[in-house]
């Protein structure tokens, strides 16, 4: 995951870097990431439950001043038979393509 601090989008480590009056730790950083992981099994659950695909891509962008959120859903397979192509090289293109949209 990854923020945009007033128009700066920054990965999550970098945040105290952008910002004194935004501080993130390691700690918080781990439950945000477990928070999420832990989203994921209970999605795939009800996939399951419900006999539905799972996505294997979930594109998710919180606007926190309009309290709105906007999420993409892809099923067709990303990278799991690329030769080369990781998870991190996706997240790495999103990355870009967000902040080059700015």
């Amino acid at each position: 995951f990854f923020y945009d601090i007033d128009g700066q989008i920054v990965e999550r480590y970098r945040v105290n870097k952008v910002s004194p009056r935004n501080t993130t730790t390691p700690e918080n950083e781990e439950k945000c990431l477990d928070i999420l992981l832990d989203d994921v099994c209970k999605l795939k659950k009800l996939c399951i439950e419900h006999e539905r695909p799972m996505p294997t891509e979930i594109k998710m962008i919180y606007d926190v001043k309009k309290n709105s959120l906007d999420v993409k859903y892809k099923y067709e397979n990303q990278w799991l038979d690329h030769k080369t192509r990781t998870s991190d090289d996706i997240f790495a293109e999103w990355f870009e393509e967000i902040k080059n949209s700015k």
